[in-house]
């Protein structure tokens, strides 16, 4: 039994109480925000002859990079994937226009973007160029206290000052917080709360789950488990022998923190912070950048 005064942590799956005395019987608040068709719809932001049209930004293919790095909502919407040759996407739509990777002007509009997020809070985390965490829980109160209103701020600011979209995903934990900003795009708000997690997560494939790729999803698989809602309930033996690691029940809650990166000060004076790449996408096309710039260097050598 809980001591007088003691702030208990339910360890029903659900929502983690607040155990710090200043948020002491506060659900936390956490934001995902995902910026829609990132490296696209910069492009189309800084050039609005592009806008409403199908483009994607590609390797160079005289490199032999000619594969579709980005696309934009147009392009999907024509069948366009990221990965494939730009040859093929041409053939699933003529009049496709393609564009030439600038990772540094990506990388200013996502410093812009953040410059936004740290206007609500100091607790951002940024997953990529595209992608951040914000927890919102101690700055909320102080915002008006409906997370709502401030997601849809917080949008309508990115999309009136940048020029682009974002999916927003507002959750009590990261995990789902994530997941609701992959629920719906674009721009987006989507709400997994405690009370319609079951209905919109649970029946969702394992693949949604962030972190779960196709290995994990082919060991989940072979045990019988194949949509997110059956993983939360598998049984804590199954787990253990399935994965050969510890189960820990009162873990079953994601209570993972959004982690200060320190980036905030370099930001508000304006200079260029270090940016975090981490999703699989940003290392593919990090790759393939760095090797078209290589390769760029080589040829302008051999010219000169």
């Amino acid at each position: 039994m809980a001591a007088t005064g003691e702030v208990r942590v339910p360890e029903t799956f659900g929502g983690r109480v607040i155990g710090s005395p200043e948020g002491a019987g506060a659900r936390r608040v956490i934001f995902h925000s995902d910026m829609n068709a990132f490296y696209a719809s910069v492009e189309q932001a800084e050039r609005p002859e592009l806008r409403g049209v199908p483009l994607v930004v590609g390797g160079h293919e005289e490199l032999r990079h000619g594969i579709v790095l980005a696309k934009s909502a147009q392009a999907k919407a024509a069948g366009v994937k990221t990965g494939e040759a730009l040859w093929e996407a041409r053939a699933k739509c003529p009049g496709l226009v393609v564009v030439p990777p600038r990772y540094e002007v990506y990388q200013a509009y996502s410093a812009m973007a953040r410059r936004i997020y740290y206007q609500y809070t100091d607790l951002v985390e940024p997953f990529g160029l595209d992608e951040a965490w914000l927890d919102l829980t101690g700055s909320l109160p102080l915002l008006g206290g409906d997370p709502a209103r401030t997601a849809a701020e917080i949008s309508g600011r990115i999309k009136a000052e940048l020029g682009c979209t974002v999916s927003v995903g507002v959750s009590w934990n990261k995990i789902f917080a994530k997941f609701g900003s992959d629920f719906r795009k674009p721009d987006a708000i989507t709400f997994i709360t405690p009370q319609n997690y079951r209905c919109r997560v649970w029946e969702a494939p394992v693949s949604e789950l962030l972190y779960v790729g196709a290995a994990t999803r082919a060991k989940l698989h072979s045990s019988g488990i194949d949509r997110i809602g059956e993983l939360a309930c598998a049984s804590p033996e199954l787990l253990r022998r399935a994965y050969e690691t510890e189960y820990r029940p009162e873990f079953t809650d994601d209570a993972s923190v959004v982690e200060l990166s320190g980036e905030a000060v370099f930001l508000c004076e304006g200079e260029r912070a270090n940016l975090k790449i981490t999703t699989p996408e940003d290392t593919v096309i990090a790759e393939a950048l760095l090797a078209d710039r290589e390769e760029t260097h080589e040829t302008d050598g051999e010219n000169i």
